[in-house]
Parts: C-alpha cells; sequence; structure tokens
C-alpha cells in the first residue's frame, strides 16, 4: 500500500510538472526563433536589396560622363548624389556589421556595378573634341573603379569567413529586425516620396494650405491638389 501510494504521488507530480511546462507563454517570450524567422529573413533582404538598387542608381549617374558645360560648378546633382551615395554605402557597411541575411551579397554587388560601368566608360569615354566639360574625367573613373574592387573584396572575404551565419539570442533577433526594418522604410519610402514630390507643379498646396512645393516667384499660380 505504501508503494503504490508512493507511485501515485510521484505520477501524479509528473503530471503537474508536465501541465505546467505546457502551459501557453505570453509576452515577448512567445517570439521563438523559429516564429521569428518569417519577418526577420524577407524583410533583412528587402533591405539590402533597397541599397543595392539605390548605389546601383548613384553609380550610374556618378560614373557616366556627363556635358556640365554652362552649368553652375557642373550642377548641384552631383554633390548631393555623391552624398547620397556615401550615406547609402555606409549603411550597408552597418548591414554587414550586423550581418543581415543578403548584406554581403549586397556588398560583392556594390563592388561589381562601379567595375563594370567604369571599364565601360573608360573604353567608351566621350571624344572632346569639341572642348565639353563633362562631369567626371577618365582619372576619377578609376577612382571609383577603386572603391569598387575594394568592396568587392570586402564582400569576398566576408563570404569566406562567415560561413555560419549565428542568429544569436532572441532579443538580438529582434533588435537585427528593427533595424532591417527601418533601413527598408527609408531606402523604399524616401524615393516614393521624392517621386510623389517631384509630380507635383510649382507651388502646389493642399487643402488645409501646407504648401507642398516651391513657388519660384511671387507672381506664381498656386495650385490645390487633393
Amino acid at each position: 500500500m505504501v508503494l503504490q501510494r508512493r507511485d501515485w504521488i510521484s505520477s501524479v507530480g509528473y503530471s503537474s510538472a508536465y501541465c505546467r511546462a505546457r502551459t501557453p507563454r505570453k509576452g515577448l517570450s512567445v517570439l521563438s526563433r523559429a516564429n521569428f524567422f518569417w519577418f526577420y529573413y524577407p524583410v533583412s533582404w528587402l533591405a539590402v536589396l533597397a541599397l543595392t538598387l539605390h548605389i546601383a542608381f548613384y553609380d550610374v549617374y556618378l560614373i557616366s560622363p556627363r556635358d556640365v558645360g554652362g552649368t553652375f560648378m557642373g550642377g548641384m546633382n552631383g554633390p548631393l548624389f555623391a552624398s547620397a551615395w556615401m550615406l547609402t554605402t555606409g549603411v550597408l557597411l552597418l548591414s554587414l556589421l550586423l550581418r543581415l541575411p543578403g548584406s554581403i551579397p549586397a556588398c560583392i554587388a556594390a563592388g561589381l556595378l562601379p567595375l563594370g560601368i567604369g571599364t565601360w566608360w573608360l573604353i567608351n569615354y566621350p571624344n572632346d573634341a569639341e572642348q565639353q566639360i563633362y562631369s567626371i574625367t577618365p582619372h576619377e573613373i578609376g577612382s571609383t573603379m577603386f572603391i569598387g574592387a575594394a568592396l568587392l573584396a570586402l564582400g569576398l572575404f566576408l563570404r569566406s569567413r562567415l560561413r555560419n551565419n549565428r542568429l544569436g539570442s532572441r532579443p538580438v533577433l529582434i533588435g537585427k529586425a528593427i533595424v532591417a526594418t527601418l533601413i527598408a522604410i527609408v531606402f523604399i519610402g524616401a524615393p516614393i516620396r521624392i517621386a510623389m514630390q517631384l509630380s507635383l507643379p510649382n507651388c502646389a498646396f493642399d487643402k488645409d494650405g501646407h504648401q507642398l512645393t516651391i513657388c519660384l516667384s511671387d507672381e506664381d499660380e498656386r495650385f490645390i491638389v487633393d
């Protein structure tokens, strides 16, 4: 009888412990690695893809020779796009530091782009027989190709060294996902916002009276847009 009672008590204790283990957890503890994969990987690849597209756009514009004769200091788009390229490249290096999925292929692509574009324009550089002033010289194209080679070497080096991408703990994973989300929002939302601004006419206002675009003179007629 004593043995049977001990067995019954032990079985009851095991059952209660099993039930406590099976009790669903609440709060952030529910966000396990497996449950977070569906969001972490897509948003990370979306973020680095947006960075790569930005770098490609700036590379095409900055490395392509353009006739800037007759413009003040060669125009303002060049310095503006160069600053945007440096910012985008810095964010790409940040994604490499955080080991976001897709950041290494994005770094390799960011290195191949100036090498390919620069090689094309060194071979097909415009003839300056008419004494035209171009936005970039062959020497500057070579400098951009050197930067591209450095990015390519960095990407290939990290690819060979970081074959096993450890995700880390759950708080680290959530932090990386937040950073990737912010990158995707900024580098996807900013072009959309700029495109919406460019599609508006000069001196445009909304219905509440907020100015949306600049007025070139005091005589410009105001346009009310929805």
